[in-house]
């Protein structure tokens, strides 16, 4: 019964698509699910492939009574693949917030340190950098090094 409403409803639509009932029915049946499905991601859509794929191989293995389970608990189901979904995208925006509000503290808690003197500690000063000794010569004939030019 119902597929015949639809194919009357379809005959219709295509056949009279600008007169007042194609337009009545073309509103809620061909344009409203278009924009629903235009809006689906992908990680929607491989939910729901999952889901299509267990209720494919509950009705498989279990029969009937998989059909009953399924449609009893649809709705439950479905509203926990969204929750889930949504749930997701919270946590990883929560998590890259914290992550940079971290690495933001550390920054500044860095900069502080290096220009904050504290009362207690004294700070070294740098000492100036001696300068390499040169070397000796071997024996007493030869001059020492720091005698002897480049040629």
């Amino acid at each position: 019964m119902l597929a015949i409403l639809l194919l009357t409803a379809l005959l219709v639509i295509r056949t009279g698509p600008e007169s007042l009932l194609g337009k009545a029915l073309r509103r809620p049946l061909v344009d409203w699910p278009a924009a629903r499905l235009a809006r689906l991601t992908r990680g929607q859509i491989i939910c729901l492939a999952g889901f299509a794929l267990l209720i494919w191989a509950g009705v498989a293995l279990l029969g009937r009574e998989s059909m009953q389970i399924m449609s009893l608990a649809m709705p439950d189901t479905l509203a926990f693949l969204a929750t889930f979904d949504l749930s997701v995208l919270v946590d990883v925006l929560v998590a890259a917030a914290l992550l940079s509000a971290q690495l933001r503290i550390r920054g500044v808690a860095a900069n502080l340190r290096s220009r904050v003197r504290w009362p207690g500690r004294q700070h070294r000063a740098a000492r100036a950098r001696r300068r390499a000794r040169p070397a000796r010569a071997d024996n007493d004939d030869d001059p020492a090094v720091n005698w002897m030019l480049a040629a």
